[in-house]
């Protein structure tokens, strides 16, 4: 805002009144009033002539009207803002509008231009603020805000550029001790998964009939047994499936829906085995299996927690993998910030990609599967083992069971059969039952059971092979229905020994650093450099004194910790080290006079403790820039008493040290202390004579110089202030 002052063409003031110059601002619409900020971003103050700071005042004058209206303008006040601040600061007036609307705002500088160097008076109008009173967030559901108060100081004024926070979500959490859901901030993934499902967040939140509770309540179990966890930050749109998907991955599962309620597929060992599956209850088997080369490691980012959420990243080996890691590829686990839980997925993946190479489908008839998605069953298939035989019981006889197809065993080899048992109209599922068949070798439609127990029902299907190999244990991955009422089933390998290797793997410490650490020669300090060697009065104002100032050497990269100064006199053979913080850059050394030739040289060390070479040894001499000390003054030199003065008399030699003779008195018989005696320093050349009167030379003013006896000494003293020997005491009496 400015009030300027009139000028000619050459930009000089000419008499005449300062230009109003008015700033218009709109305020927003419907609003019931209005708030005006004015800075002063050089702040506002007067240097009286004798550079005192005075306070100042600068005028502006508010008034508002109508948009549009053409009405009359409103005045508002007229603020006269007084200050002695030389900081930038800020005022602000707030009024109401009689009505709600939009208005026009205008704010003008009434105090014309101060042209005076010592006045600093600029105003700036930096922001028209307008107030409504409703409620700034109109949204019925309940939100988490944050309201801050902060106060400006030197360190911190004006606006917020950013601002973080760490939040926790507050849900319904299964709680184990007490069998029921308690709302509590929780990071398990079943929680998250509920609270997807039911979060006002969902436009079509699903009621608690229309989850499986009691499925989430275990895999909840499950998941903090395992440590895993989900802390993800939903800032992308993401449909209701794919925030599902994402949390479920998180714990080791996929979300799933019967057709009734909502619930997950976990990826875990099982036991109960669901269905059998082979050549006689399923058609155009196929078998496909993933041959790949392996990267060297996973790569994997995430926000750590054990380091403020910063950005990193984690390299995890293969799996016996040893040497060099050349060869990455990057993996992702959205929710996953514990860098151990890092590890243990990646690693968990890599057992998952060994460990599951195939992929199995065929085709099933019946319009309804026992077997579902994420179902542990049986496969007996001779396409991949050729001792695996799927065959109908045609008969049973006490331990003998007669098949409709032919077997074969070799001696020494160990035989079982599979088959399904205790089904029921209640019980679809029944069991599993492995029993050991007689080895007989050769080939036959007959098999016989060893020991006791559950034996098959004429008319079922058995599974024969090699022991523990009879059938191959599978995960329905995905049924797709197909047609007159088939459909196709997907299945992997169940591969228990995934989560056993995953379970017993123990993360090396995690830490942060990435890469490994530098071994090259710039980690190792140059030789550093003496900047420079003061000696002596002329560079240490001590006549024995010894400065040293030191710097890096170029040529490397290394951080420096401290520098090492070793030091002796000329001819000795022993050093006396000296170690100083890098920061200081120097040091005084003790222990030597004037003359002495001191040899210096010096190292750098890293903070770890590596040194780097010396540098070259420098030899100085203590005070070898100093003048030398004056000789004594000349004869002739002398002091005479006189009425009310003293005549002092200075001779000096053919002395080039000598530059300035320093005077004392005292009274007679007192002992000499020259700060407290000192009556001036005169300047003197060589070989010449100088005449100094103490006191009045006419002997009329007594007050000058009192009558007495008085001793004084004269010192000659050369470029450094280093005084040569002292003359006196001359005795005079003073009337």
């Amino acid at each position: 805002m400015t009030r300027p002052l009139p000028r000619d063409d050459a930009g000089n003031i000419i008499a005449g009144a300062a230009t109003e110059e008015p700033v218009v601002r709109y305020s927003a619409a419907n609003g019931t009033g209005a708030s005006v900020i004015i800075s002063f971003p050089g702040g506002l103050y007067n240097y009286d002539t004798n550079g005192n700071l005075q306070a100042l005042t600068v005028s502006v004058r508010i008034r508002y009207r109508a948009q549009d209206s053409g009405d009359p303008w409103t005045d508002v006040t007229t603020l006269n803002v007084s200050a002695a601040k030389r900081e930038s600061f800020y005022r602000q007036h707030s009024w109401d509008f009689p009505t709600r609307g939009r208005y026009e705002i205008e704010v003008t500088r009434m105090t014309s231009e101060r042209t005076d160097e010592r006045i600093s008076d600029r105003s700036v109008l930096v922001g028209v603020q307008t107030f409504r009173p409703e409620y700034p967030l109109n949204f019925e559901h309940p939100l988490a805000a944050v309201a801050l108060r902060i106060k400006a100081t030197y360190q911190l004024n004006g606006a917020l550029d950013n601002l973080s926070g760490l939040g926790e979500r507050v849900c319904l959490d299964w709680d184990s001790v007490s069998g029921t859901w308690i709302e509590r901030e929780t990071v398990n993934p079943a929680s998250l998964y509920r609270f997807a499902l039911q979060s006002l967040a969902n436009a079509y939140p699903v009621a608690d009939s229309g989850i499986n509770l009691a499925q989430l309540a275990d895999w909840h179990d499950y998941c903090a047994a395992k440590g895993l966890e989900f802390n993800f930050v939903q800032d992308k749109d993401l449909s209701l499936l794919e925030t599902l998907r994402l949390i479920a991955a998180a714990g080791r599962a996929t979300p799933r829906h019967d057709g009734v309620q909502w619930g997950v597929v976990i990826d875990k060992p099982q036991e109960l085995v669901i269905d059998h599956i082979s050549p006689r209850n399923s058609d155009n088997f196929k078998w496909q299996r993933i041959y790949f080369d392996p990267p060297d490691a996973f790569r994997v980012p995430f926000l750590d927690a054990s380091n403020d959420f910063e950005p990193a990243e984690r390299i995890v080996p293969w799996p016996g993998f040893v040497g060099d890691i050349t060869l990455t590829e990057e993996i992702e686990f959205p929710g996953k910030t514990d860098p151990d839980e890092i590890w243990k997925e990646a690693r968990r993946r890599q057992y998952e990609l060994l460990h599951r190479p195939g992929r199995y489908t065929a085709l099933q008839d019946g319009q309804a599967r026992v077997a579902t998605r994420g179902d542990l069953i049986m496969g007996s298939f001779d396409t991949l083992d050729q001792t695996q035989i799927a065959a109908r019981v045609l008969k049973v006889q006490d331990s003998l069971i007669m098949l409709d197809e032919v077997v074969t065993m070799e001696a020494g080899e160990a035989y079982a059969i599979r088959f399904r048992s205790g089904l029921t109209e209640a019980d679809t599922i029944g069991a599993s039952t492995v029993r050991s068949v007689v080895t007989v070798a050769g080939s036959s439609d007959t098999v016989q059971l060893e020991g006791s127990g559950r034996i098959p029902v004429e008319g079922h299907l058995v599974h024969f092979g090699k022991a523990v190999s009879e059938s191959k244990a599978l995960i329905v991955k995905d049924i797709e229905s197909g047609e007159d009422f088939t459909s196709f089933v997907t299945m992997i390998d169940a591969a228990p020994e995934i989560d056993t290797l995953t379970d017993a793997e123990n993360p090396p410490a995690w830490s942060g650093v990435v890469g490994s650490e530098l071994s090259d020669p710039l980690a190792v300090p140059s030789a550093p450099v003496f900047t420079a060697v003061r000696t002596g009065v002329a560079g240490t104002g001590n006549v024995d004194g010894l400065d040293v100032l030191i710097a890096p050497g170029p040529g490397s990269s290394a951080v420096i910790g401290t520098f090492e100064i070793d030091h002796r006199e000329t001819g000795n053979v022993v050093w006396t080290t000296l170690s100083i913080a890098a920061g200081d850059g120097g040091a005084p050394i003790s222990g030597y006079v004037s003359g002495n030739s001191v040899d210096l040289r010096a190292r750098a060390l890293t903070p770890n403790g590596t040194p780097g070479p010396y540098n070259t040894i420098a030899t100085i001499t203590i005070g070898d820039q100093d003048a030398g000390l004056p000789m004594a003054l000349g004869s002739g030199s002398g002091v005479v008493g006189a009425a009310a003065h003293a005549t002092i008399t200075i001779v000096t030699q053919n002395d080039d040290n000598v530059v300035e003779v320093a005077i004392y008195r005292l009274a007679t018989g007192g002992t000499l202390d020259k700060p407290n005696h000192l009556i001036g320093t005169h300047a003197v050349t060589k070989s010449s004579t100088l005449v100094v009167t103490d006191g009045d030379a006419t002997g009329q003013d007594t007050s000058l110089l009192p009558a007495g006896d008085y001793d004084y000494y004269l010192e000659p003293q050369n470029l450094d202030d280093q005084p040569g020997p002292i003359a006196g005491p001359f005795t005079v009496t003073v009337t």
